[in-house]
């Protein structure tokens, strides 16, 4: 089965892209997790339950974080960008390409030595989808530029003259067979 957003796909639609949040993003926790381990060796013979705590600790977080990453799903189709996230609650946005207004990729210099970063996409109805801790964020927004541009060119809007009602792209001003002006 392939991965697709949990609302479906529509009619003619595919996933070109799918990716979740890089480990790198979440190397605190990971970290954290993992440094407890150490603290088992220094406890090991003065309290075994408290060894055992550390340990059980350090697994829960770590399994925690994972869990919590893989919680996120990011997809690009040929409509649409995806954000999907469940953990303990559920978050759904997407924007479809007719929508989107601007996408930006913000990476600090850590973030870019790392090759990771958030990219955020503007949409025309004011709400803004974020892919954060993305690998590769350039990449990804050129996928998403790429859709873009593919679904503009497969769906160009076409404005019908009310003269002769042949079909004209919509950023005309005159019938490209009569020449009569548009949208009057």
């Amino acid at each position: 089965m392939a991965i697709e957003p949990e609302d479906g796909l529509q009619k003619d639609e595919e996933v070109k892209k799918f990716f979740r949040p890089s480990l790198w993003h979440y190397t605190t926790q990971y970290s954290l997790a993992l440094l407890l381990l150490p603290l088992t060796v220094l406890t090991w013979h003065f309290l075994d339950y408290t060894t055992a705590l550390i340990v059980v600790l350090s697994i829960g977080l770590l399994s925690t974080t994972e869990l919590y990453r893989r919680g996120h799903k990011f997809f690009v189709t040929n409509e649409r960008v995806v954000r999907q996230f469940k953990f303990f609650k559920k978050r759904f946005n997407q924007g479809t390409f007719d929508l989107v207004t601007d996408i930006s990729v913000n990476q600090n210099i850590l973030q870019r030595i790392l090759k990771v970063g958030t990219i955020k996409v503007n949409t025309a109805s004011g709400e803004n989808i974020e892919f954060k801790g993305v690998k590769h964020p350039r990449s990804i927004k050129n996928s998403i530029t790429e859709a873009k541009h593919d679904k503009h060119q497969r769906d160009p809007k076409t404005e019908k003259c009310e003269n002769c009602e042949a079909e004209n792209p919509d950023s005309s001003n005159y019938c490209s067979d009569c020449g009569e002006e548009l949208g009057t």
